[in-house]
């Protein structure tokens, strides 16, 4: 493996095996409209290290070092401070404190991709075992992977247009797409039916949230939410929706996303330096870094080589990389940072091409769902 890769590893190895109580080099402070919210650093770093341990160049102990990693990450994910926003919303709704039965796709679909990116890369089905979402004695939520993905499942099957609420009654196209690569993964792993759902939901995104006309009349590529109740697209959308969802698209419907990104790529300009940076953009921050970083992985995903090495060429001039003690990072932070090691491992189509090294246990999984 390359020494950046290798370097990334390291970063991600430290970050997610610290002490369980410890979150040294996390922002605590952003939140979920930024796209930095926790549980998005813990999943775009779960998503980089899933690219590095399928590459074909990776010996068996960084690939284990890789599934050491993802467990951990994994672990923090189910911790509470990172589901406390929802629970704490629930609380003065009285209603159920579970962050996965009534809604929060932001947060219940990130968790059910980072499983099916462990499953599919490891072939540990450890995930198949109960664990527990807890928040209090009187409040302990029991999932395992499979009834996970059910869940997610029967929600799509629920809604007309297969929407998931995250912040009641709204949903969007990038907040759906975890929900897709989840159930596209557990049906690659154990040879479930859960994928087809996502016609329905794409059908709506093509109805609904794709604007039409020139960007600058419609604020984005995709309208900013989807509101569940009134079947429809609300809001002028942003650069970093447009990046992000188009990124996350690429490998579950491409045609979608490539029509996509031919509104898009216009809209990024060149700099003195030669390279690609999202217009309007301030890259000292990492809020404001992001669409930049989802825009390198667009340009991976969609094989655009030049703008991959120029907006690469732009992280490496603007976004403050960083290497000690044999790790490598970018100041702009966790997702930042992950996004561009993402890109640099091969993208989100290395982990869809995922197999997995273990035991299917369709039997036992089809139990759990029934």
């Amino acid at each position: 493996m390359n020494e950046r890769l290798k370097a990334y590893l390291a970063y991600f190895e430290r970050i997610a095996t610290q002490p369980i109580n410890r979150w040294e080099g996390f922002d605590l402070a952003a939140d979920a409209p930024t796209g930095l919210h926790l549980r998005d650093q813990l999943a775009l770093a779960a998503l980089a290290l899933g690219a590095i341990a399928q590459r074909a160049d990776v010996d068996v102990d960084q690939r284990e070092r890789c599934f050491a990693a993802l467990h951990a990450l994994i672990g923090r994910m189910l911790q509470r401070r990172v589901w406390s926003d929802y629970a704490e919303a629930a609380g003065k709704r009285s209603i159920s404190l579970d962050p996965v039965a009534d809604g929060n796709v932001g947060y219940s679909g990130l968790l059910a991709m980072m499983l099916g990116i462990y499953a599919a890369s490891s072939g540990d089905a450890r995930y198949n075992e109960p664990f527990v979402l807890h928040w209090s004695n009187d409040a302990r939520y029991s999932y395992t992977h499979a009834s996970l993905v059910a869940t997610l499942w029967r929600q799509m099957r629920a809604h007309p247009d297969a929407a998931i609420a995250d912040t009641l009654p709204l949903t969007s196209a990038s907040l759906m797409a975890p929900v897709l690569w989840a159930t596209a993964l557990h049906d690659r792993v154990y040879g479930s039916e859960f994928a087809g759902a996502k016609l329905t939901w794409l059908a709506a995104v093509e109805r609904q949230l794709l604007t039409r006309g020139p960007r600058w009349l419609t604020g984005g590529i995709f309208r900013a939410t989807y509101h569940l109740r009134r079947r429809k697209g609300n809001g002028r959308g942003s650069y970093l929706e447009d990046a992000r969802a188009l990124a996350l698209y690429t490998a579950l419907a491409p045609d979608l996303a490539r029509r996509g990104a031919r509104r898009f790529w216009p809209m990024l300009k060149h700099t003195a330096a030669s390279s690609f940076v999202a217009m309007r953009a301030d890259q000292t921050s990492a809020a404001a870094a992001l669409p930049t970083a989802w825009a390198y992985l667009l340009a991976v995903e969609l094989h655009e080589q030049q703008h991959a090495e120029r907006l690469l060429a732009y992280a490496e001039a603007h976004f403050g990389p960083q290497e000690d003690d044999g790790a490598r990072y970018f100041q702009r932070g966790i997702a930042v940072t992950a996004l561009i090691a993402l890109g640099e491992a091969g993208g989100m189509g290395q982990v869809m091409r995922q197999q997995a090294a273990g035991s299917r246990q369709q039997a036992a999984v089809t139990e759990q769902v029934d």
